[in-house]
């Protein structure tokens, strides 16, 4: 409400349940490090504003999809990482040489990345991801020493990005900071996920595809059944 309406704090603070706008002021300032006025103007939202302003979005806005789709549950074999997001492709190198060690064929194999934090928010030495690949858990079993991890099945925005992993950020902020604002649907608590559709070892950084999925809550509106990667 702060970042994208133009309400008076006081109303923000009682529409939240807070008793009075000085005990709201208290609160948010201990949790955010600033008063929700200050917040309003430079919190990390405000790197978005250019992108959320109507008519506005950026030129690059025109070359992306984004679909609403029914995402089914998936289960995953995955590796932790912990860092720069930017470097998941560690994590990514401990998983596929896990998968190629056990004869594995983890070219075949769906390959997602979740991310759990706020890159704006969260330092990036305790920045939370994870590498994975879609498993059968009709098997009954997570391969090796992988970690099991299940993505709940529920109501997904999808955009098609493509080009470089190192220039998806615009990506990112046309998506949270241009559709998700004038969507009228609100993002789920859970992880964002990039799920990578062709493989950058022999695929030019240009032509690399990548669907990022946002989850949203449900509002019981139907959407179109997720299609699997080709």
């Amino acid at each position: 409400m702060l970042a994208q309406t133009d309400w008076p704090i006081a109303r923000i603070a009682q529409h939240s349940g807070y008793p009075n706008l000085q005990s709201f002021t208290r609160t948010f300032k201990a949790t955010h490090g600033m008063p929700p006025a200050r917040y309003r103007a430079e919190g990390p939202h405000a790197a978005f504003a250019d992108a959320a302003r109507p008519g506005e979005a950026p030129d690059a806005a025109a070359t992306f999809a984004v679909r609403l789709v029914d995402q089914p549950a998936l289960d995953l074999a995955v590796v932790h990482h912990t860092g720069s997001y930017m470097e998941i492709g560690q994590a990514f190198g401990q998983l596929y040489g896990q998968l190629n060690a056990m004869g594995l064929p983890s070219r075949s194999l769906r390959s997602l990345a979740l991310y759990f934090d706020d890159a704006d928010a969260i330092p990036t030495e305790r920045l939370r991801s994870c590498a994975g690949v879609v498993i059968d858990a009709d098997e009954g079993h997570c391969p090796g020493t992988l970690t099991p991890m299940r993505i709940a099945a529920g109501p997904c925005a999808v955009l098609r990005y493509q080009g470089p992993y190192a220039s998806m950020h615009a990506a990112y902020r046309w998506f949270f900071g241009h559709w998700l604002v004038h969507s009228g649907h609100e993002p789920a608590d859970a992880p964002v996920v990039e799920e990578y559709l062709n493989n950058p070892r022999d695929t030019p950084p240009l032509s690399l595809l990548t669907d990022i999925w946002m989850p949203l809550k449900n509002t019981g509106e139907p959407a179109q059944p997720a299609a699997s990667a080709a």
